[in-house]
């Protein structure tokens, strides 16, 4: 026999999932005011409801490929492809060329690449060098410190100066 769940302990499941909090998802599933803190601790107890809730998680997280695919749409995001040129009859009756934001391009294609298109047409997308960074970093590709360990074995480490000598001070540059 199957586990019987109401509608509120369904919806708890997904609203605790958005910000792992027991009291408001509890709220923002129905619970009262007055019990929502009890009956999300509650539901936190429960096996059937845990499961439920891991299972829900495994559905919604991102793969490394999958964010490494956007984070290669990031850093090859070219501003072009969301302008068009437009048309337009100034004052004077003379025809213009601009160039304006084309909301359907970026309606299709600019789920997670554009920040924010702002009311007055200005058009953000997201840090193409910092997703490179990311990427890099990930793949190891941005390993290059200069820094060499080195340790003596319990022996007297003796130091040694590279830098030049720093020129005279009388000196006037000349023969």
């Amino acid at each position: 026999m199957g586990v019987s769940w109401t509608t509120k302990q369904k919806r708890f499941v997904e609203e605790y999932c958005k910000d792992f909090n027991a009291s408001a998802a509890a709220r923002r599933a129905g619970y009262s005011e007055k019990t929502a803190g009890q009956m999300g601790h509650e539901n936190l107890k429960k096996p059937e409801i845990n499961q439920a809730i891991e299972e829900r998680l495994d559905e919604l997280a991102m793969s490394a490929a999958e964010a490494t695919k956007r984070l290669g749409d990031i850093a090859r995001a070219d501003i072009s492809d969301f302008l068009q040129v437009v048309t337009w009859t100034d004052e004077n009756g003379n025809e213009r060329e601009s160039l304006a934001v084309d909301p359907e391009a970026v309606l299709e294609h600019g789920g997670g690449i554009v920040k924010g298109l702002e009311k007055s047409g200005k058009l953000k997308l997201y840090d193409a060098q910092k997703a490179l960074k990311t990427i890099l970093d990930a793949h190891g590709e941005f390993n290059h410190d200069q820094n060499l360990d080195v340790t003596s074995g319990g022996e007297k480490i003796t130091t040694i100066d590279f830098r030049p000598p720093e020129s005279d001070s009388d000196s006037d540059g000349g023969d």
